[in-house]
């Protein structure tokens, strides 16, 4: 009678072979890989927030649908990112991850991504730390500090103009502006008021005289900056005739108008007014724009006109660049009363450029009557971009995950998705178009796809082989099991004399587990062999 080694012993090795018969070869399966997949915040004011960039990006060959992005703490959170998004073969999506710390401390945590991917889970570990908040720096002063009115009719009332400028830091707000004496008011500002940093307001003094005498004061302004109450003296001399004639008073609000960035070939107005702060009419005979640069305009004036004592019109100052560059300029008003001005300035800014990614998005074969969605990235630079329209020429290609119209600045990306459901066998293409004030407008991408009668069929099968380490062998059986460890099933239905067999009943994406026993003369059957791991694609 024969005797079998023991189980360790029975067989010697056993090798595994995947092979993966069909068009389609080996395939490379999915990956789903972030970049960077560690985002530092550093420093954040508390109850302030900071945002980052994430990347990520299919490395494989196929689809990857992202179904959920779960993040450990409350204070890091997901924007622009619409659940579940497709991101395509060897494309990439970006998202926008927000840390809002609410309290002072290190604040670590993560994000974990779930996707359809062979690594179903993508980690991205967050760090920030939460500061106390930057105290105010703001700090505002007059110009000028000293107002001086001259000689003013009693029952008369004469204006200058005030301004205050904030040089700090952080935005300073006027709560009130008193006067030590009645005789001196504040006009043309509603308060509270407030100057943003680096800014200014304009306002004006009125000086109302009731007896003839010199009359000397001050007013205090009161705001949250560093210096938080100021003072401008104020003096003037009330008379019963003569001096300064206030009869007819013409005062424009605002004094200065800076229309910031503007691009070239854009449009931006804004709005001024002329009032008539004295006793009498006036007329208001030109108003002249000049300076330097290109741009500068004014509507809603029919000259010449007349303005009524305490009456108010309101004009259109409009700045339309021709040329990227400062600009600065001056409208001059001319009337029977004293002239005024109002100061202009901007900034011509050279139009955007959108950028479309991937340049040409393929497809690949899809069946007749089935879709397949790709993702796509449109990226702004040079200047903010507004896409007012797009779409594809064709009905096989469709866009979706866009509302526009869509305002993009300068270094900003988003992403959409274009869906190819093929009407007919063949190979089809079109064009996407993004239409937008940008340079390059209309921003195009080519689309290319082929129709397929059915899908392509992919077999696979396991070949195992092994190494007898006894002699008087009948033969061999075959086992499999699903799980490590067993339980297993035979595959074979008679013995199997050689050291090798090929399974071809196995299942995509499916793991298997192999024994082998070897059965004596006398049909006495060994333990198992050591076991072998399948991963079919």
């Amino acid at each position: 009678m024969h005797t079998f080694p023991q189980r360790a012993n029975v067989l010697f090795f056993l090798a595994v072979l995947v092979t993966v018969i069909g068009l389609s070869g080996l395939s490379a399966g999915q990956s789903l890989s972030c970049s960077p997949c560690t985002l530092s915040f550093g420093n954040v004011s508390v109850g302030q927030s900071k945002t980052l960039a994430l990347n990520l990006h299919n490395a494989g060959r196929t689809t990857v649908t992202i179904s959920r992005v779960t993040s450990s703490k409350a204070e890091y959170k997901i924007g622009n990112l619409n659940l579940p998004v497709t991101v395509g073969a060897g494309q990439n999506i970006s998202v926008q991850v927000q840390f809002t710390p609410v309290a002072r401390g290190s604040d670590t945590g993560y994000l974990a991504v779930s996707s359809t991917a062979r690594n179903r889970l993508t980690y991205v570990s967050l760090s920030g730390t939460g500061i106390s908040p930057t105290p105010s720096t703001g700090s505002l002063s007059a110009s000028p500090t000293n107002l001086a009115f001259g000689n003013v009719s009693v029952g008369s009332n004469k204006l200058l103009a005030l301004s205050f400028r904030n040089s700090g830091s952080a935005a300073v707000t006027i709560s009130k502006i008193n006067s030590s004496l009645s005789a001196y008011s504040i006009a043309n500002l509603q308060l509270p008021a407030t100057v943003p940093a680096g800014g200014s307001v304009q306002a004006s003094v009125r000086f109302s005289p009731t007896t003839q005498a010199l009359i000397r004061g001050y007013l205090i302004v009161s705001s949250n900056a560093r210096n938080s109450t100021m003072y401008v003296v104020v003096s003037g001399t009330g008379t019963s005739s003569g001096g300064t004639s206030t009869s007819a008073s013409l005062v424009a609000n605002p004094t200065s108008l800076s229309f910031g960035n503007v691009q070239v070939g854009a449009s931006k107005s804004m709005s001024a007014s002329l009032q008539n702060n004295g006793s009498s009419g006036l007329t208001i005979s030109q108003a002249t724009v000049s300076g330097t640069g290109f741009g500068f305009g004014t509507t809603a004036l029919s000259l010449p006109m007349t303005l009524a004592a305490g009456q108010s019109v309101t004009f259109t100052v409009s700045f339309t660049p021709r040329a990227s560059g400062a600009s600065a300029g001056t409208v001059t008003v001319v009337s029977t009363a004293l002239q005024v001005a109002i100061s202009l300035s901007g900034s011509g800014m050279a139009a955007g450029q959108l950028a479309v990614s991937p340049a040409t998005m393929s497809f690949g074969n899809v069946v007749v009557g089935s879709s397949k969605s790709l993702t796509g990235t449109i990226s702004a630079s040079g200047s903010s971009v507004v896409i007012s329209s797009a779409g594809t020429n064709s009905a096989e290609f469709a866009m979706s995950g866009l509302t526009l119209p869509l305002t993009l600045a300068a270094g900003q990306s988003t992403s959409f998705t274009l869906a190819f459901k093929p009407a007919s066998s063949g190979t089809a293409s079109a064009v996407a178009s993004f239409v937008s004030n940008a340079a390059n407008s209309p921003a195009t991408e080519a689309l290319t796809g082929t129709g397929a009668v059915s899908a392509p069929v992919t077999q696979h099968s396991v070949n195992l082989s092994w190494t007898e380490s006894s002699s008087g062998v009948a033969g061999f059986n075959v086992y499999r099991g699903t799980q490590s460890g067993g339980p297993y099933s035979k595959l074979n239905s008679a013995l199997d004399t050689a050291t090798a067999y090929s399974d071809a009943t196995v299942v995509s994406g499916q793991t298997y587990y192999y024994v082998v026993t070897s059965v004596g003369s006398t049909g006495t059957e060994s333990g198992y062999s050591n076991e072998a791991v399948a991963p079919v694609p």
